[in-house]
């Protein structure tokens, strides 16, 4: 990814966590397209809390505040959701 000459703390923290939620979601698909989606959701949501996080490093406005927060609730909630999912489904499948 091309960065520029003098980039900002904050503009770091993004590219780090858009680079690693990338590398993260960069899987073999199965063939089965109910876990391969799971699967795959699963770092695109840490992403998203890793990018609220940073967003809150440097964020100066209440309500981006408010809504990098609300970010972080919801989607550990969903990663939750998927990892049960994939307890569940994935030993009666016989494929984790």
């Amino acid at each position: 990814m091309n960065r520029p000459a003098a980039e900002s703390p904050s503009s770091a923290r993004f590219r780090e966590a858009n680079e690693k939620m990338m590398r993260d979601m960069s899987m073999v698909p199965t063939g089965d397209a109910d876990r391969d989606f799971v699967q795959a959701m699963i770092p695109h949501h840490q992403g998203a809390i890793d990018m609220a996080r940073a967003a809150l490093k440097g964020a100066d406005n209440a309500e981006s505040k408010r809504l990098a927060e609300k970010t972080i609730g919801e989607q550990e909630k969903s990663i939750q959701e998927l990892v049960a999912w994939l307890d569940k489904n994935a030993k009666k499948e016989g494929n984790r």
